[in-house]
């Protein structure tokens, strides 16, 4: 054996030697074994599963809102918050208003009705992130006083909506455009 083989057997030796004296040196301790950290992840408790009831009732608000959006700037000014409020929150709300008046002032009207395609829904407590591909490809802005149509939107598109239960209703309060295609 070399020098070098002598060496490595003697070191293994030595340390296999002061581990067991270390190990047995706790056996007759009066102390309490400390645990040591576990080298597996901990497991995590699952969140609570949304109910089937929950999923429907967030894609059923969603629903309604996008229905109502197709028509809602041909509702009377004086019921149109109102009628809006039961489906969406802020800041949705105030944007979807803004956009009705500002259409408005310039004699614009949206035309058409949006198909909606729930693609997933995550709900965490009273909060939902809902994915929808959109074909709004029968929709658009037209002109009022000449019926002409303005633009139209797309077969697919891509949305993200935040949805909030609030006094034990889900509404929407974000809605956000991805870009075209699913």
């Amino acid at each position: 054996m070399t020098e070098l083989g002598r060496r490595a057997v003697a070191t293994l030796c030595y340390f296999g030697a002061l581990g067991t004296i270390l190990m047995l040196s706790s056996c007759g301790s009066n102390e309490k074994a400390a645990a040591l950290p576990s080298l597996t992840r901990p497991t995590r408790m699952p969140a609570s599963t949304p109910s089937a009831h929950d999923e429907e009732e967030v894609k059923k608000a969603y629903t309604a809102t996008i229905s109502l959006l197709d028509h809602v700037d041909s509702l009377p000014i004086a019921v149109r918050k109102q009628q809006l409020s039961q489906f969406m929150g802020e800041p949705q709300l105030s944007r979807v208003l803004g956009g009705i008046q500002k259409n408005q002032s310039e004699n614009h009207a949206s035309y058409g009705r949006i198909v909606t395609h729930i693609r997933s829904l995550e709900i965490t407590g009273n909060s939902a992130i809902l994915h929808d591909c959109q074909d709004s490809s029968r929709t658009g802005l037209l002109d009022v006083t000449s019926g002409k149509k303005i633009n139209r939107g797309v077969k697919e598109e891509r949305v993200k909506a935040h949805l909030s239960r609030d006094s034990g209703r889900w509404i929407v309060t974000d809605i956000a455009t991805l870009g075209q295609g699913c």
